[in-house]
């Protein structure tokens, strides 16, 4: 054999020694930095918080407070009393309007048209007001608009309204001066002496308004009307939820739309836009399906298939996308389509399921050839199942066929000629199924689901409407059904809000409620804006309960020892690990009492422990079964905009809203939530002065929290701060009665627990005074920036300091004390430790942020108040550097050295401090993703720092991958969407030479419904999955070190929990040549992707229900005679062509007013 040569064995030796190279850690020394740099740290947050003198401040001043257990039961009977009298008020008011509108309709003259003479009647058309000619004079547009008195008004979101009258709103498709919309507008200016009285007696009253059937919409107070971002008013009530709701009982409903070869082309078009707009009419409380058919008859959506499904806002959008799938062809066979749709409607109804109440079959067709009388009375005996149908096109062969069939089914026929036609003649079905509701007289009240109402202006924000119908009375009309409107008023859930304050519910405690279907009319968790413009989610308003309250699954670890049978002192390691579906018996605190099976070898294993019952399920249900009971449950939650996630043991209490679908439930942390700081102090004298010296005392500021302390004008609002409220409002009790009896005016438990909290935190100004001079003695005086203490009671005092170059925004964004971050985390975190935070992406940012360090005050387990300090990130360097690196040995490690990398992390694993500035604020998986792995034990590790939790978040919207959005709920027009109109211009072209109609021109956007609108980016809903990470202190470790395996090298690890803190030391240690090559996980937030089987499975599932009480399907006395005819708004179109001529020449933002 030959001698190797030296210079290869140099080459192996140096190979060996780069692969066997040190990094192991010495965890002593990590030990101790840990330990020496926390104690440094809390020692700076107590001293310069003066958390100790708040403490003491608490104990001398017992005698002014009690803590009492919160008792939820009567807690929520309570609340729910209050809302209750509240939404009984609202329903009072809807019925003095129908009551007023029901008369002035019987007892007017106005008939005919030869009655009264037109000309004569004015009304304030909200459009038209207020607008002036080129000699700047209010212009009257034909006793339509002229000068209407406008004032902002805060209770309105600043809206400028007039609160003496009302204006009246008249769709585009409406002609505003047509006699039957004159007599009608004439009639009910009698409303405007209501709208005023109720508003007076309930000043929590928003919009109160009455929808005609006509078209026109009289709102209350008076508002300038808005056209949206493409300069269109498109609004028209009788499409709104509470008008169809209150005017029909809910429905199934199957939808049968012609798809033959003679739908080619325009008729298509309008036929599709017939479903859609037909889709667009039910509500949550009713059930549908779509099938097409030619020579055979299948769903259009496959997922739906052989059932209907609820008409919530996924339901429908999917199915409506799919009308762009449509390709007519072929002979249609209507029978067979018919037989379908009755055979559907009676499998689906012997489920239990739907709305238990109106069948109908919509048929969308351009022409029968024969009425299909044999079919009916086989399928249809009794005429319990209502057919709708719609005729296709100006010339319909045989439209007296399909006439006659919905007039033999107690239903209706209307011929839509062009898609100007459509949204008119579509909801003519409501004003049929509001018949036997009508004969009966029943004014049933409605309440809609949660809504954004962006008709007036978005800033109202969430809201429901209470609703009732308005009849017709005169006796010859009687058995003609005729509805004439219907009456409603927001309720915006802020007022709901204001009856559930935080300061009751405490720390992490909220309010929730929910609807006969089991949606959230509102929670903290009900996101319905996304993106920077605060855009509407499609589906903001078919959120449902479980997709919010999502229990805990729980995962526990164990270290379990399993011998050998046949050797008891000896593992076996060769022996077969036992299976991992071994099922194992726990005691109440989790232990582990037996085997399902005799165990056979030692291992080290997990052990998944999942709750025995779908709590979130069974909370569900009890309140769509509108019970009053409790549970609890262990649930994940979210916080901190989707960035930090918890896992916490709630409290639920839930109760009925009388006579209301809704349900009202309380979650109250276990633990610290269930106790409750009560004040014993007066409104007196003394209290008042403790108020006014908030400001006065030490160079201390305070401010009190945006929550509702006293009800302030208008003008007050504007011009003072919530405590100088406060203080005016509890001043005035004196000066005026010298009685602080103001219950009217404020909520007096808040303003006690205002005047404690001055009291409690007097002394603080001058302790943060004391300790600023010390910072000034030490030449660290722009170190501690901010001194603070936020209360339960909402009060914030604060000391800046003067000579701190660094500015602080921490009192603008931490308003509400109880709800900021550093009030709720540190709650969390529990008494005698500091929370430490920096905000998100602060290294982004090329500036000395600010850390913000804050402990909670515990008063006999109650959390009181959080106080805290804000000092400069520099400060948090220089003190971490003196401890990691103050080294007297000539060999010892440092955090300077080149193989030495340290980060300072908090509680979430978001890195407060790091070698790299621009790293601070953001989570350490986006650097360093194997470690990260390892700490939560991604690798198979049994010990874990960090515990990681995955949400689902059911409110997502994802970036589409084609970078195009559907229009397909949007009417354009061509001015704004040119690729849908050179499109409908290129097919139609000689189709709209015959049928010609201005109307459709000036919308002929309608077209581009199934047409992607191109934009840099779009998005979608989705299911979207986030990936936390948290430390939990009953589970996870706090120390921990190892190694890294990363291919032909490794990273060696050690961390440590720092003392008094959130917070963990990590330091790593590698070769500088060494790249992490192994697979990592990705961390980032990722669409949840279901394949097709699971898709049409969750969209298919009928969740448990309350149908609505009452059902109005039928009356003996129904005068069916009264079925339709071929309408159309072409008698206005030679009016509408002269003014699309002139509008050519107007700007662009008066074009809607001309088509008024």
């Amino acid at each position: 054999m030959d001698s190797i040569p030296f210079s290869c064995v140099l080459l192996v030796l140096c190979i060996l020694n780069i692969a066997t190279a040190n990094i192991d850690i010495d965890e002593t020394t990590v030990q101790s930095w840990a330990r020496d740099f926390g104690d440094r740290l809390k020692e700076l947050s107590v001293e310069y918080s003066c958390i100790e003198e708040l403490k003491k401040s608490y104990d001398d001043l017992s005698d002014l407070y009690t803590v009492e257990k919160i008792n939820g039961t009567k807690m929520i009977e309570t609340i729910a009393d209050d809302m209750d009298k509240m939404l009984e008020n609202k329903v009072k008011a809807v019925e003095k309007l129908v009551e007023a509108a029901e008369e002035a309709n019987f007892h007017s003259p106005l008939e005919t048209s030869e009655e009264f003479d037109a000309d004569d009647i004015r009304y304030f058309n909200a459009m038209l007001i207020n607008k002036r000619d080129g000699n700047d004079s209010y212009y009257d547009y034909n006793k339509l608009g002229g000068k209407f008195f406008l004032e902002a008004d805060e209770h309105f979101q600043n809206i400028e309204v007039n609160i003496t009258e009302s204006t009246v709103q008249v769709p585009t498709n409406v002609y505003n001066r047509e006699d039957t919309v004159l007599r009608d507008i004439n009639v009910t200016e009698a409303l405007d002496a209501v709208f005023s009285e109720n508003y007076k007696n309930d000043p929590t009253l928003t919009w109160q308004y009455f929808g005609s059937y006509t078209g026109f919409f009289r709102n209350y107070p008076g508002v300038q009307w808005r056209t949206n971002e493409k300069g269109l008013d498109l609004f028209d009530a009788r499409t709104r939820s509470w008008y169809i709701q209150a005017a029909t009982s809910p429905k199934n409903i199957v939808i049968l739309v012609d798809t033959s070869g003679s739908m080619l082309g325009l008729r298509n078009d309008i036929a599709k836009h017939t479903v859609q707009t037909l889709i667009d009419t039910l509500g949550d409380d009713d059930f549908f399906n779509v099938m097409q058919f030619h020579q055979e008859t299948r769903y259009l959506e496959e997922c739906f298939n052989d059932t209907l499904v609820q008409a919530n806002s996924d339901n429908k959008e999917l199915v409506k996308q799919k009308l762009d799938e449509i390709e007519p062809g072929y002979i249609a066979d209507i029978g067979n389509a018919l037989i379908k749709a009755f055979e559907l409607l009676e499998k689906f109804n012997s489920t239990g399921n739907g709305s238990g109440c109106n069948q109908a079959i919509m048929l969308i067709t351009d022409g029968a050839t024969e009425e299909y009388t044999s079919l009916f009375e086989k399928y249809n005996p009794d005429l319990h199942v209502r057919l709708f149908t719609y005729a296709i096109g100006r010339e319909v062969k045989y439209s007296d066929m399909v006439s006659r069939m919905a007039c033999a089914n107690k239903g209706f026929f209307t011929q839509i000629r062009t898609i100007a036609d459509v949204r008119e003649n579509v909801s003519k079905y409501i004003h049929v199924l509001s018949r036997p509701m009508v004969i009966k007289q029943a004014h049933d009240t409605v309440w809609t689901n949660v809504y954004m109402d962006t008709a007036v202006n978005k800033g109202l924000a969430l809201m429901t409407t209470v609703a009732q119908p308005v009849f017709n009375k005169k006796n010859e009309s009687f058995a003609q059904g005729i509805l004439l409107g219907v009456v409603g008023t927001d309720v915006p859930v802020f007022e709901l809000l204001k009856l559930t304050p935080p300061y009751k519910l405490g720390v992490n405690g909220y309010s929730f409620a929910v609807t006969n279907n089991g949606y959230l009319l509102f929670h903290p968790d009900l996101r319905p804006l996304y993106g920077d413009n605060d855009s509407l989610k499609p589906n903001y308003n078919s959120v449902d309960l479980a997709e919010v309250e999502l229990s805990d699954d729980r995962e526990i670890l164990y270290n379990i020892t399993v011998r050998n049978s046949t050797d008891t002192n000896q593992p076996c390691e060769t022996c077969t690990v036992a299976s991992e579906t071994q099922t194992v018996e726990l005691d109440e605190q989790n232990d582990i009492m037996s085997w399902s099976d005799e165990p056979t070898v030692i291992i080290k294993r997990r052990v998944l422990y999942k709750t025995t019952a779908d709590y979130r399920m069974e909370l569900r249900t009890k309140m769509v079964d509108r019970k009053h009971e409790s549970m609890n449950m262990d649930v994940k939650v979210h916080t901190s905009n989707m960035k930090r996630a918890q896992e916490r043991s709630n409290s639920y209490n839930f109760i009925e809203l009388k006579d209301t679908p809704f349900s009202l439930g309380l979650a109250i942390v276990n633990d610290y939530g269930h106790y409750y700081m009560k004040p014993n102090v007066e409104i007196d004298e003394e209290g008042l002065q403790d108020l006014i010296n908030l400001n006065n005392d030490n160079g201390t500021l305070a401010q009190a929290g945006s929550w509702i302390y006293c009800q302030l004008t208008n003008a007050e609002a504007k011009n003072m701060t919530k405590l100088e409220g406060v203080i005016l409002k509890v001043n005035e009790s004196f000066s005026q009665t010298g009685n602080p009896d103001y219950t009217l005016k404020c909520d007096q438990e808040l303003i006690k627990h205002i005047i404690f909290d001055a009291k409690v935190t007097e002394n603080l100004g001058s302790c943060w005074q004391q300790k600023f001079q010390n910072l000034q003695m030490a030449n660290t005086s722009d170190s501690v920036v901010l001194q603070f203490v936020g209360t339960k009671g909402g009060l914030t005092r604060y000391y800046l300091n003067p000579r701190a170059l660094q500015e602080s925004d921490f009192v603008l964004e931490n308003n509400n004390t109880l709800q900021a971050d550093y009030y709720t985390r540190a709650t969390v975190l529990g008494n005698d430790s500091f929370l430490y935070s920096v905000p998100f992406d602060a290294g982004n940012y090329n500036n000395d942020t600010l850390v913000t360090a804050s402990s909670i005050v515990l008063v006999d387990n109650a959390p009181a108040a959080a106080v805290g300090i804000q000092f400069k990130w520099s400060f948090l360097q220089d003190m971490f550097t003196n401890v990691t690196t103050n080294c007297t040995e000539e060999e010892c490690m440092k955090c300077s050295d080149e193989d030495i990398d340290c980060y300072l992390l908090d509680n979430d694993a978001y890195i407060i401090l790091s070698e790299t500035q621009e790293k601070i604020g953001k989570p350490l998986s986006d650097y360093k993703p194997a470690v990260m792995m390892e700490l939560s034990g991604e690798d198979g590790t049994l010990d874990v720092v960090y515990k990681k939790m995955i949400i689902t978040d059911f409110q997502g919207m994802c970036q589409k991958g084609d970078g195009t959005d559907s229009a397909a709920s949007i009417l354009l027009d061509p001015f704004f969407s040119v690729s849908a109109y050179l499109r409908w211009l290129t097919h139609y072209v000689i189709l709209q030479l015959v049928q010609f109609s201005v109307y459709d021109w000036l919308y002929a956007g309608v077209w581009a419904e199934a047409t992607p609108t191109f934009h840099s980016y779009s998005y979608k809903p989705c299911d979207k999955v986030y990936t936390f990470f948290t430390h939990d202190p009953e589970t996870s470790v706090t120390s921990m070190s190892g190694s890294i395996g990363c291919g032909d090298c490794e990273i060696g690890y050690s961390i440590e929990a720092v003392n008094g803190s959130n917070l963990f030391l990590l330091v790593l240690k590698t070769e500088e040549t060494c790249e992490c090559r192994k697979n990592v996980t990705s961390f980032q937030p990722e669409e949840k992707i279901y394949n097709n089987t699971e898709k049409c499975a969750r969209k298919s599932v009928q969740r448990h229900r309350r149908r609505p009480e009452t059902c109005h399907a039928y009356h003996d006395e129904e005068n069916s005679d009264d079925c339709g005819g071929a309408t159309s708004v072409q008698a206005s179109m030679l009016m509408l062509f002269i003014i699309a001529i002139f509008a050519a020449r107007l700007p662009l933002q008066y074009l809607d007013s001309t088509l008024q």
